[in-house]
């Protein structure tokens, strides 16, 4: 089936696709949703997060998916358009558990630096030259890249990932009225340097574990990985999961986190 939303100028396009995604990955039909809203939102992941991080987990997990960018949306105005493509399983069985005893060594670091094309040109490359400078200092490498996008408001972004031998984890820094270029790409950097300063077997970003965590519950399959940071957002989350799915769902204070097997 197709589905369209419209979730007005300041939802989250991220946040209502994760919603819907459970469901529509054990349907066990082919479905394409389309939802126009904010794709770029404080307090949100923003399209490259959902798409680069949580969707490879998400594949990893025997789950098949695609998404697209259509047109980008900065809060306040929105007006993104986010493409999911979703073929359902058609047994809980082919959802395989998420087992992530460490997230191995690093092996590369990507980075998004984007604005809005009525912003000048010299913001992508400030931005951009902010996260060279510091990662250098920090003795890492980066692979750039630098978009322009049409959007209804004004915006930047800048996004980082890092590929590890066994996952991925990933960091935004936003921009609004007033903050630097350069401010942007340090909120990306100090979100990524810190994940690398935590222990090893932690292979789930702070953000990323409470969103797998709602994954993890359709596998039948017991399923086990550390966070670098509990957040309430993680223990809500394994709260709820307990009570729809009765199964043992625990949050340890090392950030160790299970899901028993049915």
């Amino acid at each position: 089936g197709r589905f369209e939303f419209d979730i007005g100028t300041a939802g989250s396009t991220s946040l209502v696709l994760q919603t819907v995604l459970p469901a529509l990955a054990i349907s066990g039909a082919d479905t394409e949703v389309v939802v126009v809203g904010g794709t770029h939102n404080p307090m949100a992941p923003c399209f490259e997060y959902l798409r680069d991080v949580y969707g490879v987990l998400a594949e990893m997990m025997g789950l098949q998916l695609f998404l697209n960018l259509a047109r980008g949306g900065f809060y306040p105005a929105g007006g993104g358009r986010v493409i999911l493509q979703v073929r359902g399983c058609e047994f809980f069985d082919d959802v395989s558990p998420l087992r992530l005893p460490s997230r191995g060594e690093l092996r590369r670091i990507e980075g998004l630096s984007a604005a809005s094309s009525s912003l000048p040109e010299h913001i992508l490359q400030r931005q951009e030259a902010q996260v060279n400078r510091r990662l250098s200092d920090a003795g890492l490498a980066v692979s750039m890249r630098r978009e322009a996008w049409e959007t209804n408001s004004p915006g930047t972004v800048v996004f980082l990932r890092a590929v590890f031998s066994r996952g991925v984890a990933g960091f935004m820094g936003l921009g609004k009225r007033g903050k630097p270029a350069e401010a942007v790409a340090d909120d990306a950097v100090d979100a990524l340097l810190a994940f690398l300063d935590s222990p090893p077997a932690c292979a789930l970003d702070p953000h990323l574990a409470d969103q797998m965590l709602t994954l993890a519950a359709l596998s039948p399959g017991e399923s086990l990985f550390r966070t670098s940071e509990v957040t309430t957002h993680l223990t809500t989350n394994a709260a709820v999961l307990r009570q729809l799915t009765h199964r043992e769902v625990t949050v340890g204070p090392d950030g160790t986190v299970r899901v028993a097997a049915l």
